[in-house]
């Protein structure tokens, strides 16, 4: 479980993880979150990647530890811009199986 909240990278950088994503084709589960600084756009990681430790001085650290959960955060909003219409329509993607 990826809880939505507020994490520190290993390296230092904070990032907003946001929830945690299925693919549409495979079901891999993968980790929405937007980095806290720069451009802070939206990025994708596969949750197993997102929780593994790393080795850091010869010691295993979390990759990402949660700092502050979403509940003490401001609520952020997002937006995801569709660029063709078509891509909506295609039969058994984004949630829309077939029967």
């Amino acid at each position: 479980m990826v809880p939505p909240g507020r994490y520190r990278h290993y390296k230092g950088q904070e990032y907003e993880v946001l929830g945690v994503a299925r693919h549409s084709e495979t079901e891999e589960r993968f980790v929405v979150y937007r980095a806290l600084y720069g451009e802070d756009g939206l990025w994708i990681r596969p949750k197993e990647n997102f929780l593994e430790p790393v080795v850091v001085e010869g010691k295993p650290v979390p990759r990402f530890q949660l700092i502050a959960a979403a509940s003490c955060l401001a609520p952020s909003a997002f937006f995801i811009r569709e660029t063709s219409t078509s891509r909506r329509s295609r039969p058994g993607r984004h949630g829309s199986r077939p029967a």
